[in-house]
């Protein structure tokens, strides 16, 4: 069995393919397909939300659908739980939603959106050649294993 370290990690993964809307999550209209991102606010938007927060927010960058982030971390917050854990703080080595960020991390100078840093990671050089070497790793062991076997049977003769 040959495995292959330098195709994507998540192709064979329980990848999240459809992202939801977090404002009509957070207002309990319940669930909307999200459509858009928005950069300055970190979130993912419907149509009909879309079209009031660009309303609102005219100077706010958007993402469509194909370009906004697709890795999404689902899990509550333990302290807030009507909000997602979107958030790392480096400096604190803890994970935050908005208001955590907001409150405790705001002194704090390297908190990053996690969609974003696993986006960033996966084009990172550092992991490109990591999955090269594995792949050169996992072809000397497989023609170490040939050469194993040859030498068996040459000893069982």
């Amino acid at each position: 069995m040959t495995t292959n370290f330098s195709g994507s990690l998540t192709q064979d993964s329980e990848e999240v393919t459809e992202m939801y809307c977090e404002e009509c999550d957070r207002h309990g209209d319940g669930y909307a397909t999200a459509v858009a991102f928005c950069v300055d606010c970190l979130d993912y938007i419907c149509v009909t939300c879309q079209r009031y927060h660009k309303r609102q927010f005219k100077t706010h960058r958007i993402k469509d659908s194909y370009s906004m982030p697709q890795d999404f971390y689902f899990e509550k917050c333990s302290i807030h739980p009507g909000q997602l854990i979107k958030f790392y703080c480096s400096e604190c080595n803890k994970e935050a939603c908005q208001e955590c960020k907001d409150n405790e991390h705001v002194k704090c100078s390297d908190v990053s959106h996690l969609p974003t840093l696993a986006s960033d990671i996966q084009k990172s050089d550092k992991l490109i050649n990591l999955r090269k070497n594995m792949d050169q790793l996992s072809m000397n062991i497989k023609d170490t294993e040939k050469m194993l076997d040859a030498k068996s049977e040459v000893i069982k003769k």
